[in-house]
């Protein structure tokens, strides 16, 4: 067994369970705008790995891709993530199938993690950063795009908040800016509304 995992995956025939058998995926309603897209790596010994692959502009699709990825899955050894997402990256053709291949690529690093009794963080070379700060995603929940309505999203959920998502590649700076300050200006004391750019893959 070769590659970067070699050194501290026990033997193949210690670790048979590490071996992919179905793929499922399950949509999590996140309000009107849009559901989050889950899916979940099943092994041989029971274990899951979980990832997501939301935000590709089509869920229908993207769940198209990732149950032909899990067929190509099927029967596995998680060996080398790496090499497994370079042998399917070749049938990745729009960006459905480029969040299909992200979800499915997280949760096998989250089953090599169970199987090794380690973080994923420490698969990939060790954290960053000791916190990581959380925040409350209020954009899909917020149908009246108006810095009031962001304002009372922001309130209902509390603390550091995403009040407004943009395709990095259609920014209006200014216009975005000036709209955050407005928002702020309406928001309760504790309550810290922020501005997220999201920018796809090609």
């Amino acid at each position: 067994m070769g590659g970067p995992l070699a050194s501290i995956l026990p033997p193949r025939n210690q670790r048979y369970a590490v071996r992919v058998i179905s793929v499922e995926t399950f949509p999590l309603a996140a309000g009107a705008r849009g559901n989050w897209l889950i899916l979940r790596v099943h092994a041989a010994n029971g274990a899951t790995g979980l990832g997501e692959a939301s935000q590709s502009g089509d869920d229908a699709a993207a769940i198209q891709h990732i149950e032909r990825l899990g067929r190509l899955l099927q029967g596995r050894h998680i060996d080398n993530v790496v090499t497994l997402i370079a042998e399917l990256r070749p049938l990745i053709t729009d960006q459905p199938a480029r969040a299909a291949l992200s979800g499915i690529e997280q949760a096998m690093w989250d089953l090599v993690g169970q199987a090794v009794g380690m973080p994923v963080a420490a698969l990939l070379g060790g954290p960053n950063f000791a916190e990581v700060q959380v925040y409350a995603n209020i954009n899909r929940e917020t149908l009246d795009r108006s810095p009031t309505s962001f304002a009372a999203s922001a309130a209902r959920g509390g603390g550091f908040s995403f009040s407004r998502e943009r395709n990095g590649e259609h920014m209006d700076s200014a216009r975005d800016h000036q709209e955050m300050r407005q928002t702020r200006g309406l928001c309760q004391p504790g309550c810290r509304p922020g501005l997220a750019a999201l920018f796809s893959g090609t």
